[in-house]
C-alpha cells in the first residue's frame, strides 16, 4: 500500500505543470482509495486500469479543450 501512495506522490511532483485544483483532485483520490482500503473495499486490477484509463481520458480531454 506504501508503495502505491509514494508512486502517486512522485507523479504529482514530477508534473510541475499541473495546477492546484488538479493536485487536491489528486490527492483527495488517493485519500479515499486509501480509506476504502482501510474499510476492505478493493477492487481488481482489471476495473482499476479501466477507471484510471477513465481518469486519464477525461484529463486528457480536459487539458486539450484549455488550449
Amino acid at each position: 500500500m506504501e508503495e502505491v501512495f509514494r508512486r502517486a506522490l512522485e507523479a504529482q511532483d514530477a508534473e510541475e505543470s499541473w495546477s492546484d485544483e488538479e493536485r487536491r483532485a489528486l490527492s483527495a483520490h488517493v485519500e479515499r482509495g486509501f480509506q476504502q482500503a482501510q474499510r476492505g473495499e478493493l477492487i481488481d486490477g482489471v476495473q482499476a486500469r479501466r477507471e484510471i484509463q477513465g481518469m486519464k481520458d477525461d484529463w486528457h480531454q480536459e487539458r486539450a479543450s484549455k488550449r
